[in-house]
């Protein structure tokens, strides 16, 4: 089967798209604002050691501070210097976990700590691995690949309109909890600070329940990977009359070669499939959103920023010959001035993009009035 990697960057966020048979099947938002991520390499400090958690916790050269089990190098003091490597990217109210990456006596003490060390790419490699061909429009990243012996199409004037909609739509419905099923059906997914419910709905299907389960079952474990979900999860399946070998069958099949370990504890007595997923960092709400005053979750100032970029790149390159202004609401407009991807904008236009406040909407775009 063919499976085609996107990678498309922006000043501070990659996101990588893996496409397999035009269906979504990998997705990776990194940006550079959100702290040290699995597999980086840095230089810490020990802040404090909590013999109670048997860990200690580690100042960063980015983000929270970082905890490292006190098993995994005995000794450790106060103020202490030492390399480590996050196995676990912060999440919600929980720093990174983290690793020793080499003794402390090993540290030549020749820099400024903390400081990093080097970027992990374990992610993106994973999503390497699994493409058979590879698209991208930042121009390091194809060097690198080139450099690697990798097969890389770099696209200097960005992707085509109707790729980059299909990007954005894709990453817009993982940030929805209802999910459609093939039939019909669908799921809602709540993800929650504890756990996440998943509900399975009949919908308008004409379909049998036990169909539909079998559906959702198939789509839970993807649904997950791609919203980069962990911790525990119940799961109200519709009457399956004492189908649910089946559909446990089909959950372990999607979960099969899953980067996340999976624990199942099977069916509750009042009907419920419950199980674990280990947390590999946050997850892709966290990622992009915030939680809401008044309850739930709304996009980040910086989601916004860089859609609006995206958007009004994209009304740009259709419409060639027409200047186009941003217009954003008076909260998000300081942000984007200042924003590194609006100076990538310019330079990618030849022009400075013009910005002009108003309107309740967070932002749009429309053509500048000509004199």
């Amino acid at each position: 089967m063919s499976a085609l990697l996107q990678i498309a960057a922006l000043p501070g966020e990659t996101r990588a798209f893996l496409w397999r048979d035009d269906r979504l099947v990998g997705l990776l938002v990194e940006r550079a604002t959100a702290g040290l991520r699995a597999g980086d390499r840095a230089v810490g400090r020990v802040r404090s050691l909590d013999r109670r958690l048997q860990g200690a916790f580690v100042a960063l050269p980015e983000g929270p501070e970082g905890l490292l089990p006190l098993n995994a190098l005995p000794g450790l003091s106060e103020g202490q210097a030492l390399a480590v490597r996050v196995v676990r990217a912060a999440s919600e109210d929980k720093g990174p976990l983290l690793a020793p990456d080499g003794r402390p006596g090993e540290l030549a003490d020749d820099g400024p700590v903390p400081r990093l060390l080097a970027r992990g790419t374990a992610a993106l490699d994973e999503l390497l691995r699994a493409a058979t061909a590879i698209e991208t429009d930042d121009a390091a990243l194809a060097a690198r690949l080139k450099a690697a012996g990798q097969a890389v199409r770099h696209l200097p004037q960005g992707f085509p309109a109707a790729a980059a909609e299909r990007q954005d739509a894709a990453v817009e419905a993982l940030l929805q909890p209802a999910v459609r099923l093939p039939g019909g059906g669908s799921l809602l997914v709540e993800s929650g600070r504890t756990l996440t419910a998943i509900d399975v709905n009949r919908g308008q299907s004409t379909e049998s329940d036990q169909a539909i389960n079998l559906e959702a079952a198939a789509e839970i474990p993807r649904q997950l990977r791609l919203r980069h979900l962990g911790g525990r999860f119940v799961v109200d399946f519709l009457q399956h009359d004492g189908k649910g070998e089946d559909i446990e069958a089909c959950l372990r099949q999607g979960f099969a070669g899953d980067p996340a370990r999976v624990k199942v504890a099977g069916w509750s007595r009042g009907g419920l499939y419950e199980f674990t997923r280990k947390r590999l960092g946050p997850s892709l709400l966290e990622t992009l959103l915030e939680p809401a005053p008044l309850g739930g979750w709304r996009k980040q100032p910086l989601t916004l920023a860089l859609e609006a970029v995206r958007a009004l790149e994209r009304a740009q390159r259709a419409a060639p010959g027409q200047p186009q202004r941003l217009v954003a609401s008076a909260e998000l407009l300081p942000l984007l001035r200042r924003l590194p991807a609006l100076a990538w904008l310019a330079e990618r236009l030849g022009r400075v993009p013009r910005l002009a406040a108003g309107g309740p909407a967070p932002y749009c775009v429309e053509p500048e009035e000509r004199p």
